[in-house]
């Protein structure tokens, strides 16, 4: 299988990052992880790299911008972009995005989600 790049742009993820980070590594799929640190004012960025992704840097310009600077960054062919708000994503998630641009020459592979609904009471 060919290596990955998976880019996470974050901005105060700390609660949410580490779990990200171990969906990607259980995915057993060489992959280059590089956080992007949109100038969280939490320990992010502490979290990232005690799970062994890089983490650079960028102004808080947006997501859009964040997306951009992780890029530049990456090494490989195939990038992966996640959000660092996630805290359930499928632990099959890296081969469900990767496998059909390595196995049935796609360009792009785009996923979707529904958000389970919290009430709150007041």
């Amino acid at each position: 299988m060919k290596d990955v790049s998976v880019i996470i742009p974050a901005y105060n993820e700390e609660k949410t990052i580490g779990q990200v980070i171990d969906v990607i590594h259980q995915s057993n799929v060489s992959c280059e992880i590089i956080v992007v640190n949109n100038c969280c004012t939490d320990d992010t960025s502490k979290v990232a790299e005690s799970k062994g992704a890089k983490v650079v840097y960028c102004n808080n310009k947006g997501k859009g911008y964040a997306m951009e600077e992780g890029l530049k960054e990456a090494k490989n062919e195939i990038v992966v972009f996640l959000d660092a708000d996630i805290a359930d994503y499928h632990t099959n998630l890296i081969h469900l995005l990767v496998d059909p641009i390595i196995k049935r020459d796609v360009d792009f592979v785009k996923s979707t989600f529904e958000r389970t609904k919290r009430w709150i009471s007041y």
